[in-house]
C-alpha cells in the first residue's frame, strides 16, 4: 500500500481483498478512515513516513498493515547519489545470511554480512552503512539491542527479518526504530521492495 500525505495512493489487489475491499475501491480514501474502519484504530498512528501500524479490531483481535510511504526519506536518500545502498546484514543462520547476501548483491546492493551482534558492532565502527537488515534473535543479544546501540554513535535505517510474527514483537520492532518488520520467509522482491522504500 502506498500513501501520501495519508491518503491512499495504490494498494496492491491482495492487501485490499484481506480487508474486503477492491484496489481500485481504496484509491483516494483517507488512510485514517480506512485504519479506522478496518480495525477500530492504529496503535501507532500513520504518519506519512511510517511503514506499519499494528491495528486493533472491534473484536480485541490484531493485525498488522504494511503502509509503504510515499515521501522522499530514507536509506536510499541517506546513500551517495550515483552509489548502491550499503547494507549490513545480521543473521545467525549461516544459509540464510549466504542466501541473503547473495540475493542482495545481484540486486545491486554493496552488502556486509555479520553472525552475531559483536560483530555487527565491530563493522559498523569500522565502515559506514546506509541501512541495517537485522534478525532479532541473535546468539549474543538482539536485534533490538542492536539498533539501539548502532543509534548511539550513528544515525541508520533498519528494516527488520525475522520468523518473530507476534503484533507485540512486530510493535517492539518499531519501538527499537526499525521502519519495518518483515515476518521470514520474506520473497525476494518483498524484501528488495522493503529495502528501498525504507
Amino acid at each position: 500500500m502506498l500513501h501520501r500525505d495519508g491518503i491512499i495512493v495504490s494498494v496492491d489487489d491482495d492487501t485490499a481483498a484481506m480487508f474486503g475491499y477492491l484496489a481500485t475501491d481504496l484509491v483516494g480514501r483517507p488512510l485514517r478512515e480506512f485504519i479506522d474502519e478496518t480495525g477500530g484504530k492504529a496503535e501507532n498512528g500513520v504518519a506519512p513516513c511510517q511503514h506499519q501500524a499494528v491495528g486493533i479490531r472491534k473484536d480485541g483481535t490484531r493485525f498488522i498493515l504494511d503502509l509503504i510511504s510515499g515521501c522522499s526519506c530514507g536509506a536510499r536518500r541517506q546513500a551517495r547519489a550515483g552509489q548502491p545502498m550499503r547494507v549490513l546484514v545480521v543473521e545467525d543462520d549461516a544459509d540464510t545470511l549466504h542466501a541473503v547476501m547473495k540475493l542482495l548483491s545481484l540486486k545491486g546492493y554493496v552488502v556486509s554480512g555479520a553472525k552475531d551482534m559483536k560483530t555487527a558492532l565491530e563493522m559498523a565502527h569500522h565502515g559506514h552503512f546506509d541501512l541495517l537488515l537485522s534478525d532479532i534473535c541473535l546468539p549474543d543479544g538482539t536485534g533490538w539491542d542492536l539498533l539501539v546501540q548502532l543509534r548511539g554513535s550513528r544515525p541508520i535505517h533498519a528494516v527488520a527479518m525475522s520468523g518473530l510474527s507476534d503484533a507485540e514483537d512486530i510493535q517492539r520492532s518499531a519501538s527499537a526504530g526499525f521502519a519495518q518488520h518483515l515476518v521470514k520467509p520474506v520473497p525476494a522482491e518483498r524484501l528488495d521492495h522493503a529495502l528501498r522504500s525504507t
